[in-house]
């Protein structure tokens, strides 16, 4: 993010620590950066103020990153998971594809469900899923919320806020957004621990 913006792009970036197979994927993809161990973290940010980079190398996004990885693989479907799909739009089931071996959508939830998928159009339809969720959702799974993004041909009246603020304020904690199509965006949720 501080590399995405004009405003922060010029600061330093400084990685203390981190798993060796994390910390050489990160200097991929930030090689402009800092890394060092935490004992040595002040001399580094030291440094690294004192000879800050004249082009910072901008990361790939989220976004840039997943435009490749399959929807289910995105969704989180592995094999042999039980899924429930309630709602829908036209060409869906073609932008899943194939799901890995054992694992089957149907339009209802039981005790195997280990992931939902509720496709939303309005307010309503998303407020009944979270109400659903809280009713029907075994307590280990976790569901998506799939709603239209806002665009110049499809205005809603609501946002990736809304969903994140409803779900939120029924007990449920997002954790992954996800890039369904052009047309349309996820946020994955799951029971709050107590």
């Amino acid at each position: 993010m501080l590399r995405d913006s004009k405003s922060t792009r010029h600061l330093p970036l400084v990685f203390a620590g981190g798993a060796a197979d994390k910390v050489e994927r990160i200097r991929g993809e930030l090689p402009d950066a800092v890394f060092t161990a935490w004992d040595a973290v002040g001399d580094a940010v030291r440094a690294a103020i004192a000879h800050p980079v004249a082009n910072p190398v901008k990361a790939r996004s989220h976004t840039e990153k997943s435009a490749g990885t399959p929807l289910v693989q995105k969704l989180g479907i592995k094999a042999g998971m039980q899924v429930a799909m309630l709602g829908g739009f036209e060409g869906f089931e073609e932008l899943l594809g194939d799901l890995p071996e054992g694992s089957a959508v149907t339009k209802r939830f039981g005790t195997d469900t280990r992931l939902g998928l509720y496709i939303v159009r309005s307010e309503r339809e998303m407020v009944d899923a979270y109400e659903h969720a809280a009713a029907r959702l075994p307590e280990a799974a976790s569901f998506w919320v799939i709603y239209p993004k806002q665009t110049k041909k499809a205005k809603t009246s609501f946002n990736e806020n809304d969903v994140r603020e409803q779900g939120l304020a029924r007990g449920f904690v997002d954790y992954k957004v996800c890039s369904v199509s052009a047309e349309w965006s996820g946020l994955k949720f799951s029971r709050r621990r107590k």
